[in-house]
């Protein structure tokens, strides 16, 4: 059931995920995902290298949104909320990191 990435709906947010180029994506992945979305491929390569794959489907996703008039900009609280969950996932001690930025920002107080 999958779609070409011209035709993927994006009135969603959505994530493209991409797996590795020798084992794809995990089972867990696969199971969680909504959608597949498959690339047209011409002539004699057999597969797109990764590179290749998520340059393609942006060239054809940012186009389409950015003309749509959909709201598809993050917020300033999701911009902080992702930031805060990437301190916390790379930081020594992110626990004061966040209160720093909790206070200087005002946002985040979800997280």
């Amino acid at each position: 059931d999958d779609c070409l990435i011209e035709s993927l709906d994006i009135r969603e947010k959505t994530a493209l995920l991409f797996g590795t180029e020798l084992k794809g994506l995990s089972d867990d992945a696969k199971s969680m995902a909504d959608a597949y979305v498959k690339i047209p491929m011409y002539g004699f390569t057999e597969s797109f290298n990764i590179s290749v794959s998520a340059a393609i489907c942006l060239y054809s996703l940012t186009p389409r949104i950015r003309s749509s008039g959909i709201e598809w900009q993050l917020s300033e609280e999701e911009k902080a909320d992702l930031l805060i969950s990437w301190i916390i996932s790379s930081v020594k001690n992110p626990a004061i990191v966040k209160e720093i930025l909790k206070r200087e920002t005002g946002l985040g107080e979800g997280s």
